[in-house]
């Protein structure tokens, strides 16, 4: 059996996929992970939300349209379309002092690059990602990664 020993603040390329997000938030509110039938429906469901907002952005091109429908935020992304891959509550920062809190040790790369960073809670181990942007567009993400230790 592993669980989860420490954690580390690193940078990754996409954030977390909403599917296996969702499936943590419900294991922390039903005491289990939701099942192969319950998966498939909210999956079902938020794959029509996404269609749904790329029929009404005929602007996207082809690149954009598979990463949404990879259900996962990615770095280019504009604010509206990480949104839609986030569920529950997230804190917004534009302080330079916030900012820097967040980005800790790459601060110095970021600090004249990024506005806003929306702090976003993932699975059920209440992990955190944070979302860097520039004006519309994100440009770095940064999340809590877990290490892991037999039990």
């Amino acid at each position: 059996m592993f669980g989860i020993y420490s954690t580390y603040h690193g940078r990754i390329s996409t954030g977390s996929d909403v599917v296996e997000d969702w499936q943590g938030r419900y294991a922390n509110g039903h005491i289990r992970y939701p099942n192969q039938q319950e998966t498939a429906r909210f999956k079902a469901q938020y794959q029509l939300k996404i269609d749904d907002y790329i029929a009404q952005h005929s602007e996207l091109d082809e690149k954009r349209k598979v990463d949404l429908r990879s259900l996962r935020p990615k770095i280019g992304m504009t604010k509206q379309e990480v949104a839609l891959f986030l569920i529950g509550p997230f804190e917004k920062i534009d302080s330079q002092e916030g900012l820097a809190i967040n980005a800790g040790k790459y601060w110095p790369e970021l600090k004249n690059r990024v506005s806003e960073v929306w702090i976003s809670k993932y699975g059920y181990e209440g992990l955190k990602e944070d979302f860097f942007f520039q004006g519309d567009t994100l440009i770095d993400i940064h999340a809590d990664i877990p290490t892991t230790q037999p039990l």
